[in-house]
């Protein structure tokens, strides 16, 4: 088999297979598997803790009188609490849709490709970090009244992280090569 690449070829014997690209193909199916693994489980944390505050919590406003379950918190019962876990996603998206290399200052066009690219990764970290700081002061919040229930707090920080973890693990998997994005 002849590759070429760059200008360069390389001649290989049959059945003879490039050790790089395949431990780069390798990696960049773990990572874009084990990212994506990472994001499922952050929603799904969260929509089970939501399917849990429908049978533990009471979700009338205001509650009955002798009512004994902790009441669902305003944020969750007002759809606020999606907001860091949708921005976070929004995030991912953003993050992992630039080709990579466009960031390296390795850029053969116009210098100012590598600033907006630059740029475009700032956007995306400060979204992503407003995201997690939105969702430890729900946390906060959550944890400071009494008469709530306790689960939604942590299941918006444990969204966030698995989010904020898979994306960062499916960025850097496929930084380079025929595999960067």
């Amino acid at each position: 088999c002849t590759t070429a690449r760059f200008g360069l070829s390389k001649q290989c014997t049959m059945g003879q297979l490039d050790d790089d690209d395949d431990y780069t193909s390798a990696v960049a199916t773990a990572g874009s598997f084990l990212g994506g693994t990472f994001t499922a489980l952050g929603w799904w944390l969260f929509v089970g803790f939501l399917l849990q505050a429908g049978a533990e919590a009471e979700w009338a406003s205001p509650p009955p009188v002798n009512s004994t379950l902790p009441l669902a918190p305003a944020g969750l019962r007002s759809g606020a609490y999606w907001a860091p876990g949708i921005l976070q996603t929004a995030a991912l998206v953003m993050l992992n849709a630039l080709n990579w290399e466009a960031v390296s200052e390795d850029t053969l066009g116009d210098a100012s490709v590598a600033l907006r690219a630059r740029l475009w990764v700032t956007v995306c970290f400060v979204v992503m970090f407003t995201a997690l700081g939105g969702a430890i002061w729900i946390l906060v919040e959550n944890a400071a009244d009494e008469r709530a229930w306790k689960g939604a707090g942590p299941a918006v920080v444990a969204q966030n992280a698995c989010i904020f973890a898979g994306s960062l693990i499916f960025r850097a998997s496929r930084r380079h090569g025929e595999h960067a994005m």
